[in-house]
């Protein structure tokens, strides 16, 4: 893990002949960042990622980052069904990723299942593959017109959830079940998610201290922690890291390393950093189902406000 990182460091560290770059289009300013800063760079494929269902909500970046590099790709998806975003991935990755020698991944505006269904088609191609680099453009602030810690929000409601194609878990019928939700801002899609599978045992996981991307995003988290956490009887607790896949993979292992009488669901509603982390360590525990959810209204307006530092992670061998 490398990072953080100023922005103009970043096409430094990275290959110089990058063969495939994949991104994805957002509301957010954040999706535009860190391809401008490598628009310059010599890239031979360029995969755009955008939500055809969102496109009067996208459209702008979308058409930006499909302006800004010469051999662009959109790749189409539906938030609605998952089934287009795994099939819009196999057509087009195996095309452009055919003798790359590298794929870079700018996880920042991905979905949380987009950024998992996407990991699990990478991490399951033939061996040897190209090498998996991730960038992530964290904020320097949510929800920035919020004045007081309880005002901020970034999603409202909860429109529907399911679990992740190719993360399926296993499930035992003489087993409880336990809900994992990798807390972040959105304290009230949580709570909804929570009361809907109304788990046996429910397990909060918060960004460690040290291991956050910003002190007040941090203290915000912390925040909508305590809310969510009051909110029920029985909560067992643990932390991860916030910066870094591999260390967030190893916490979340420990977090439940003495479940192996429940089954395992575990929701990422933190950064993109953490979700590779599940991603990774699901590539060890099969029993883990992950899923995701949507939310009824999101604060687009005034949503996030992009850093000027990048954190740049490569996967290990996925042999």
């Amino acid at each position: 893990m490398v990072g953080p990182l100023a922005i103009g460091e970043i096409a430094r560290t990275l290959p110089d002949t990058i063969d495939v770059f994949v991104c994805s289009s957002s509301f957010e300013e954040r999706c535009v960042v860190l391809p401008r800063a490598l628009a310059n760079k010599r890239i031979k494929r360029v995969l755009v990622c955008s939500n055809i269902d969102q496109r009067t909500l996208v459209g702008g970046y979308a058409r930006e980052l499909g302006q800004a590099f010469r051999k662009s790709v959109v790749v189409d998806f539906d938030s609605g069904n998952p089934l287009t975003i795994a099939d819009s991935l196999l057509k087009h990755l195996r095309v452009a990723a055919k003798d790359a020698r590298n794929i870079v991944v700018d996880t920042t505006t991905f979905t949380h299942e987009a950024l998992l269904i996407m990991y699990k088609i990478l991490s399951d191609s033939h061996q040897p593959g190209p090498e998996l680099i991730f960038l992530y453009n964290p904020a320097i602030a949510y929800s920035y017109h919020a004045v007081t810690k309880d005002e901020v929000w970034l999603t409202k409601g909860l429109r529907d959830w399911r679990g992740v194609l190719g993360y399926p878990g296993e499930f035992d019928m003489d087993k409880a079940h336990c809900l994992v939700v990798m807390v972040g801002y959105e304290y009230e899609r949580s709570k909804l998610l929570i009361d809907l599978i109304e788990p046996n045992l429910l397990v909060l996981g918060k960004g460690k201290e040290g291991e956050s991307v910003n002190l007040e995003i941090q203290e915000v988290n912390s925040h909508k922690y305590e809310r969510l956490k009051v909110m029920f009887r029985e909560v067992r607790e643990f932390d991860f890291s916030c910066v870094d896949p591999q260390k967030s993979a190893g916490d979340i292992a420990a977090g439940i390393s003495d479940l192996q009488d429940f089954n395992i669901t575990i929701a990422p509603m933190n950064n993109k950093l953490s979700t590779l982390g599940l991603g990774l360590l699901c590539r060890q525990r099969s029993d883990i189902r992950v899923v995701a959810s949507r939310a009824n209204l999101y604060n687009k307006d005034c949503y996030s406000k992009p850093s000027d530092q990048c954190y740049v992670y490569r996967s290990p061998s996925l042999e």
